[in-house]
């Protein structure tokens, strides 16, 4: 293994401890610290806040351009109605089998909240850690179904269900296979769309 792909595999190291880390702190502090509803909030945007930070921090020193990790700046509308399409096909199927849909009680805040943990999230496992894995392993296939794996495990500690895990493993796997199937259509910026509304919706 040559210079830069060991330094990429330790900033994957630091990437998935890091946001394995906050997570596990932010569970902590809402079962344990004794925070109000809003001190719970503000935890929570604030580990997403930085895992996005450090992700685009990681992106940075690997000296590659944003790009390759899908985050460019053309076709901007292309990318919301991509990314609203890729949800309305995600909702349809919930529909199908069954899901129904409850108000939330403040719908900006779930928005604007929703928006920062799918923005983070996909800078993370569909970004930083998907690219590098697909560098250092050589076939995107592999990578789509461990940084999946990664993702629905980091999802146990908040919901510990298996359930839970084995649902965002699998949306995880969709939004890999379409960031890797179609890489100069699909960006970040889409999945995030695709992501909030999911979550908004949930």
């Amino acid at each position: 293994m040559d210079v830069q792909k060991k330094k990429t595999l330790a900033r994957m190291l630091i990437a998935s401890t890091y946001t394995l880390c906050s997570a596990l702190a932010a569970v902590w502090l809402y079962r344990h610290g004794g925070l109000t509803a809003l001190g719970n909030r503000v935890v929570q945007n604030a580990v997403y806040a930085s895992d996005a930070a450090l992700m685009l921090f990681l992106m940075h020193r690997e000296g590659k351009p944003l790009r390759v990790y899908g985050l460019w700046k053309e076709r901007p509308l292309r990318q919301l109605w991509i990314g609203a399409a890729i949800a309305g096909a995600m909702l349809l199927f919930a529909l199908i089998v069954g899901w129904r849909p409850s108000a939330p009680e403040s719908l900006i805040y779930l928005v604007c909240s929703q928006l920062l943990v799918a923005a983070a999230e996909e800078l993370t496992f569909r970004g930083f850690l998907l690219t590098s894995m697909e560098e250092l392993l050589g076939k995107p296939e592999r990578a789509v179904l461990l940084s999946a794996a990664l993702f629905g495990l980091w999802h146990y500690p908040m919901g510990q269900s298996w359930g839970q895990v084995v649902g965002t493993f699998l949306i995880g796997a969709i939004f890999g296979a379409l960031r890797t199937g179609v890489r100069e259509e699909i960006g970040l910026p889409a999945l995030a769309i695709a992501h909030c509304i999911w979550n908004v919706a949930l």
